[in-house]
């Protein structure tokens, strides 16, 4: 969470009371752009990616993706999951746009965001925020 303070990526992180609607994340391609502008290294531009999509659930999602991948964009487990969170092949028929590039941080966070119903990790993950 230092990291993202670090980006000057500015919002309150898991702050008590706030809510994000599961609607869908601020666009993809505003996101990626922004990113690629204030960071120069890998590591940084998931952090902000991770930030962008899931805003006030920040804390939350970087917690799961420590836990699941250690933030490599390239995991991929035993089981059958991609990404750095790890996102199960079981998605595979439903979504298969995603798996043409499920090694895309921005595509990956996405699918997390959507699959946990904008930043709810208490029933698809098996590390818990």
């Amino acid at each position: 969470l230092r990291e993202v303070a670090r980006l000057g990526i500015s919002r309150d992180i898991d702050a008590p009371g706030a809510s994000v609607p599961p609607a869908a994340p601020a666009s993809a391609t505003a996101s990626a752009a922004h990113c690629a502008e204030i960071t120069r290294d890998e590591r940084g531009y998931v952090i902000c990616i991770i930030s962008t999509v899931f805003r006030d659930k920040t804390g939350a999602a970087f917690r799961i993706v420590e836990c699941e991948s250690r933030l490599s964009i390239t995991a991929v487990s035993e089981t059958g999951d991609y990404g750095l969170f790890q996102i199960n092949a079981i998605h595979a028929s439903k979504f298969p746009d995603f798996w043409d590039a499920w090694d895309d941080p921005r595509r990956n966070t996405e699918m997390a965001y959507f699959l946990s119903g904008g930043g709810d990790f208490s029933v698809a993950w098996e590390c818990k925020p």
